[in-house]
């Protein structure tokens, strides 16, 4: 009697199972087991967190914050978290527009972020330098200086820095209106937004018209001529 053998690609190529250990919620079981797995991680996660917690409470009770330190981490934490992007308009822009600061020729979206994200670059170095000067470790100055430094001020040229010079580079190569021209043009009111135009806060076009910076620049970005008389600007 012969018996019969299989061919060697067959037992070369054997059926397999493919195995997981993902349940599906099919049944009521499947998902009490579901359920149990989830909250016993849970658990376990905070039954570990707790035990750092108290390690770390036993280790460090003798280390307390001072108020100085409370005030400078806040600060930071503010100024990191809360900076904007530039041209947003939130509410710190309009309590900025507010305050009438004509030197910012109403770009306060675009300054704004610019100066938060510049303080905590500051704020950082003047850190970094007290840490080199008295704690004298310089791999934790390293870092700190490459994170907080180097890595933030290259965010805030091209964030911050570079939309704002996009937006003066639209209106500088109109100049700023002198207070003779502003006599000579008889009442001080934009024809744009009709309100008063003051020392460095309005520009002159090439066609003799005079119009606040902040309104000239959107008429440049929006229709590219004098609003006027329809010059190409």
């Amino acid at each position: 009697m012969k018996s019969e053998i299989a061919p060697i690609g067959d037992r070369l190529n054997p059926v397999t199972r493919q195995w997981t250990q993902l349940l599906h919620e099919n049944t009521t079981v499947d998902f009490l087991k579901l359920t149990t797995a989830f909250i016993v991680v849970r658990l376990g996660k905070g039954v570990v967190m707790s035990l750092v917690l108290l390690t770390f409470t036993l280790q460090f009770n003798h280390l307390e914050p001072t108020f100085t330190y409370i005030i400078i981490t806040a600060l930071y934490f503010l100024l990191t978290q809360f900076k904007g992007e530039a041209g947003e308009e939130t509410a710190m822009v309009e309590a900025t527009r507010k305050l009438g600061l004509h030197i910012l020729e109403g770009m306060e979206e675009y300054w704004l972020p610019l100066i938060i994200s510049a303080a905590a670059v500051v704020m950082s170095t003047v850190v970094l330098c007290m840490a080199l000067l008295e704690l004298n470790v310089l791999l934790l100055c390293l870092l700190l200086g490459y994170a907080n430094v180097y890595v933030a001020g290259l965010q805030m040229m091209e964030n911050c820095w570079k939309p704002l010079s996009v937006q003066n580079a639209v209106v500088a190569v109109f100049p700023l209106a002198s207070p003779k021209k502003l006599e000579q043009r008889g009442d001080t009111l934009c024809p744009v937004c009709l309100d008063d135009m003051r020392i460095l806060t309005a520009r002159v076009t090439p066609c003799n018209h005079i119009f606040h910076t902040s309104c000239l620049r959107k008429c440049v970005l929006l229709f590219g001529h004098c609003p006027l008389c329809k010059q190409p600007l």
